[in-house]
């Protein structure tokens, strides 16, 4: 039997490290030495990175130490397990065309700087769970044969993992992420992100997938009012989010192309919600669209800003049309009160209705020349009194009327008449809006 040397200074319990050769004592303060030289445990210490670059082709079993300079490694085929346990990287971490032949696992390790990673190659399984990242974590043209577990960790800043292969299971349940998640042009197979706390900025664009993503059970952040999301030559089918906690990312300037293609991913978006019943989220995302469809035209006119208006405030494009009544009596207020100001030029010299003519003026009609105009009203308390009753009669019979009498307009004022056409023009659209809602409506009831 092989017999270790073990060097300690108190212990309470003993962890057996997978290696027959191995145990390490949880209170050790330094290392154990094992009688084969190519094993090699270290606890509760703070070395150089030069210390694990000079060991790295032994099977290394690290816990609870910290790395105080920068970590680099080029042209590197590690063929040992390696094992970083609730350990600490002080300083940056750059690695190149580094091909992993056997376990990886960095995990409740925190890396206070950025870490880069360039042409990774991982052959068997990595666990880098409940580990934290400070500074940026990057990952470029990596491939990830075996499955990936990264559960628990939190981003702080950026997690890039852009043209990667992950062929696969992802495992990412419970992360936290903070300004971005970018898996630009990788391939995932498998992914889970159950209780993953969204980052403010989800990059998708030219990914492929294997298995179908779910982002449903992910959560936003209370500080955010959303995730922005890129889905830009994404296979949207295959995407499956409820837009509540999403925008849709537009990150390209927009130009004739550009807008043609942003509007195929509203359209494959809003297909995708149709087809799988989210009714909220297609209400949501078609909103947006239309916005989109007017602000964003490059071929449309300076009239569009105003439409997009109107069709925003006047019944949130089609989805709130109780906003119309709203609507039409605030217009009919505005009017009303215009005409309640200027109610005796308007009723004696610029549309006459007769009968309320007659009323107003104690019976009497006007004289053609206002220097002979007398207001009765003054004189006659009743009539005076009546003048907000008589007013919202002219105005209704204006505002809701389906014919204007033209042979009652006096044209010889034209900015007035101008202003009883449009008065009228606005009723009948607001009428319109209402005939069609209560129509629709009733069909809709039946």
């Amino acid at each position: 039997m092989r017999h270790l040397l073990l060097l300690f200074i108190t212990s309470l319990y003993s962890i057996n490290i997978a290696c027959q050769d191995v145990i390490i004592f949880s209170d050790s303060i330094f290392l154990i030495i094992p009688n084969d030289s190519s094993i090699v445990a270290i606890k509760d210490d703070s070395i150089s990175t030069n210390y694990f670059h000079d060991n790295i082709h032994k099977k290394l079993i690290i816990s609870n130490v910290k790395f105080f300079d920068t970590l680099q490694l080029n042209n590197v085929q590690i063929k040992k397990n390696l094992h970083i346990i609730n350990s600490k990287f002080e300083d940056e971490i750059i690695m190149n065309y580094i091909r992993f032949d056997s376990i990886c696992e960095i995990s409740e390790t925190e890396f206070s700087s950025n870490s880069f990673n360039h042409e990774i190659t991982f052959n068997y399984k990595v666990a880098f769970f409940s580990s934290i990242y400070k500074g940026n974590l990057v990952y470029s043209f990596s491939k990830f044969s075996q499955h990936v577990d990264w559960s628990g960790s939190k981003f702080d800043s950026i997690a890039q993992f852009a043209y990667c292969e992950f062929e696969k299971s992802i495992n990412f349940v419970g992360a936290n992420f903070g300004t971005l998640l970018d898996f630009q042009g990788s391939h995932l197979e498998s992914s889970i992100f159950q209780d993953a706390v969204l980052p403010d900025t989800l990059f998708l664009a030219n990914i492929s997938l294997g298995e179908e993503l779910d982002l449903t059970n992910t959560i936003l952040d209370s500080s955010k009012e959303h995730c922005f999301i890129e889905l830009y030559k994404a296979p949207i089918d295959k995407i499956n989010l409820r837009y509540g906690k999403f925008k849709l990312l537009i990150s390209d300037p927009i130009n004739s192309k550009t807008f043609e293609n942003y509007s195929n991913v509203y359209e494959r978006l809003l297909r995708n919600f149709r087809n799988r019943g989210y009714t909220t989220s297609y209400s949501l995302l078609d909103r947006e669209y239309q916005e989109f469809k007017f602000i964003k035209n490059p071929d449309g006119s300076g009239f569009d800003n105003f439409l997009n208006w109107f069709n925003k405030h006047w019944n949130d494009y089609g989805y709130n049309r109780a906003l119309i009544w709203r609507n039409t009596g605030f217009l009919f207020l505005i009017f009303y009160l215009i005409n309640l100001l200027r109610f005796p030029q308007l009723l004696n010299r610029v549309y006459t209705i007769k009968p309320i003519v007659k009323a107003f003026n104690g019976g009497l009609l006007m004289e053609d020349d206002e220097s002979e105009v007398i207001y009765p009203e003054l004189k006659n308390k009743a009539l005076y009194l009546a003048r907000p009753f008589l007013t919202l009669y002219y105005t209704l019979i204006i505002f809701f009327g389906l014919k204007m009498s033209i042979e009652q307009l006096n044209f010889s004022k034209p900015f007035s008449v101008l202003y009883i056409f449009i008065q009228y023009i606005v009723g009948l659209i607001c009428l319109a809006y209402l005939a069609n809602f209560v129509i629709t409506s009733s069909l809709i009831g039946a």
